[in-house]
């Protein structure tokens, strides 16, 4: 009798609601978090897709940049088929042509790459607090 009379007296029961409240206290915001993981998972595939497409997009223009050996080749022989023409005006049209592309190609590679490494660390921090969320797996 003396076991259960200490088991359900009144201090020992107001300890004991007090470590209840506690751990909920404690509970509540973790609960919070929880309920945020979809969404934080949901940005974290989106995030993903886009770094996939950007990587795309930037092989598909290393693709289409041209060889800058290349070019000087073709620019060698321009120079030398418009030397036999004995045209420099046409030499001048025909060497701004071919080399008008470059720029615009280089500058896109870069705008991607750049948006590549800001998906990159967007992704690593998603991933870092993914990992502080759900602990060690």
């Amino acid at each position: 009798m003396q076991d259960l009379s200490a088991q359900v007296s009144a201090s020992h029961l107001q300890q004991q609601l007090t470590q209840v409240r506690q751990q909920l206290q404690q509970a509540y915001p973790q609960r919070s978090d929880f309920d945020t993981l979809p969404v934080h998972r949901s940005r974290q595939q989106q995030l993903q897709q886009r770094q996939s497409d950007l990587q795309q997009q930037l092989q598909s223009l290393e693709q289409s940049l041209p060889d800058v050996a290349a070019l000087q080749q073709q620019q060698d022989r321009l120079t030398t088929a418009i030397a036999q023409l004995h045209d420099p005006r046409s030499r001048s049209r025909l060497l701004e042509r071919s080399l008008q592309s470059q720029p615009q190609i280089q500058a896109r590679h870069q705008q991607l790459a750049a948006e590549q490494a800001t998906l990159e660390a967007d992704l690593s921090k998603l991933d870092q607090q993914l990992s502080q969320f759900c602990g060690p797996r």
